[in-house]
């Protein structure tokens, strides 16, 4: 449960800030292909890194909700798909922030 925690502090909540802020300068279109690419690349990357034990998550011991997907834990999807829109919403509010204080 910690690992859903900070997700929810760290990343859902201020990905969902920063991408309302700045909702009118986001193409959704290309956030959704931009997510999708990202997300398959990490979640392939995160597969070999378990499965080769480079990196381990030990169930039961409260760290994480303990469903697995392809022994990713479920929290591990949830940072890939939020991961990308923090960065994105990040980017476009403060380009948003830089263009009304008058710089381009």
């Amino acid at each position: 449960m910690e690992y859903l925690l900070l997700l929810l502090i760290f990343a859902i909540i201020p990905a969902a800030f920063f991408l309302s802020a700045a909702s009118k300068l986001t193409s959704w279109k290309a956030l959704f292909f931009t997510t999708a690419i990202i997300a398959t690349i990490g979640l392939i990357a995160d597969y070999f890194g378990i499965t080769r034990n480079i990196w381990m998550f030990t169930l039961g011991a409260g760290k994480t909700v303990g469903i697995q997907i392809f022994n990713i834990p479920i929290e591990d999807y949830i940072f890939a798909l939020t991961a990308p829109l923090l960065i994105v919403g990040c980017y476009n509010f403060i380009r948003k922030f830089i263009e009304k204080a008058g710089g381009k």
